[in-house]
């Protein structure tokens, strides 16, 4: 929780996050608790460590009003002094490798969140759209948009 309520502070998520905490808290706790988010889809946390320290996490959820079948990247986020040093990289890689070979992989970047936007792109992301301030990507491993 404090992960997505910094990263809302400071524009990498919806604003929502930190100005509707209980709700947000609510649908972590969904997720965690019943690996469903408050609406019933399937939404998956995934804590990452280095050692025994909880550095970041990841939540996907499925990606709602979109053409074809997928998930969104709903957060990633990490420690501050954990920025830098490929750990966000990796925890892509393995939503990547977990959920593309049967759907398309989604995200929204807001624009606080220029070097996520940018690793995105360099995994072969495409922009497909934007919704309010964010930007939509797709990696697309099924059909086409």
């Amino acid at each position: 929780m404090s992960l997505a309520l910094n990263g809302a502070r400071h524009g990498h998520f919806d604003p929502r996050v930190s100005t509707e905490k209980e709700a947000y808290r609510a649908y972590l706790n969904s997720a965690i608790t019943y690996q469903t988010d408050l609406s019933g889809y399937s939404t998956h946390v995934m804590v990452a460590y280095d050692n025994a320290s909880r550095i970041g996490a990841t939540v996907v959820t499925k990606a709602v009003g979109t053409p074809d079948a997928g998930v969104e990247i709903a957060l990633i986020a990490l420690k501050n002094e954990h920025r830098g040093k490929g750990y966000g990289a990796d925890m892509l890689d393995v939503l990547m490798n977990h959920y593309l070979p049967t759907m398309s992989v989604y995200a929204r970047c807001f624009p606080a969140s220029e070097k996520f936007h940018q690793m995105l792109l360099r995994r072969g992301f495409s922009e497909v759209g934007q919704s309010g301030k964010s930007v939509i990507l797709r990696h697309g491993a099924i059909g086409p948009v």
